[in-house]
């Protein structure tokens, strides 16, 4: 197993106040507060690494999807403050709606725009709309495409491509397989830590990608350079 950053170039309790729109219920919803980075082992350098990645001083406007309580950006934010940098117009989009409530608590007081929506659609659900088509410089996705269903995979890279500009990029840190027996090995092991904290949704949809499947779900999308960077194993 690898936790790898890799880059496309491309042509407490809160209330909640929507009761009027769709009910949309996911494992984060039950998690609530916590820590994905110590969960995940994500060392203060490989997130930088990430950020070196990202450049966001050479960018205009970046999307955080399944941005989870927004801890990337504010990350982002302190990482160009340190560097002298001006931050990009961020939006940070996640599909649960507690999530986007923590993210909003955490980010009030930067300029970030939170958007509780659906990556697989890039639909804006408070608004009722889809964000616009090639509008993003960097798309960026921290551990986060394993929660996406192999049948649902290839969406997800439709839908990040389809709202990335032609000569953006979208950089992603996650898990990468090159062994099947040793995803699936893991994948059970996920399953079984998922079913004990009753988060039944990640127990029926995590799946954790082959290099194979990567390179299969990219391959139909005009990419023009595919860089992987193994940050452990």
């Amino acid at each position: 197993m690898q936790n790898v950053a890799y880059l496309f170039n491309s042509p407490k309790e809160y209330a909640m106040n929507v009761v009027d729109l769709p009910e949309v219920a996911t494992a984060y919803d039950k998690v609530g507060v916590y820590d994905q980075d110590a969960i995940n082992g994500f060392s203060e350098q490989m997130l930088t690494t990430m950020l070196d990645i990202v450049n966001p001083g050479h960018a205009s406007t970046i999307l955080d999807a399944m941005a989870g309580n927004g801890n990337l950006t504010l990350r982002l934010y302190d990482y160009c403050e340190r560097r002298g940098l001006f931050p990009p117009d961020i939006a940070v989009l996640e599909y649960s709606r507690v999530q986007c409530e923590l993210a909003k608590e955490q980010l009030a007081d930067t300029p970030a725009k939170v958007i509780w929506g659906d990556i697989l659609t890039m639909e804006d659900y408070e608004n009722e709309e889809l964000l616009p088509e090639s509008v993003f410089d960097r798309v960026m996705l921290k551990s986060g495409n394993h929660e996406i269903p192999l049948i649902n995979q290839l969406d997800l890279y439709n839908s990040i491509f389809r709202v990335l500009k032609p000569e953006g990029i979208f950089v992603n840190l996650g898990f990468l397989f090159d062994d099947v027996e040793e995803r699936d090995q893991f994948r059970e092991i996920a399953r079984c830590k998922d079913s004990l904290a009753d988060m039944h949704s990640a127990v029926k949809n995590r799946h954790f990608l082959t290099r194979d499947e990567l390179y299969t779900h990219v391959s139909n999308h005009g990419v023009n350079s595919l860089k992987i960077n193994k940050l452990i194993s």
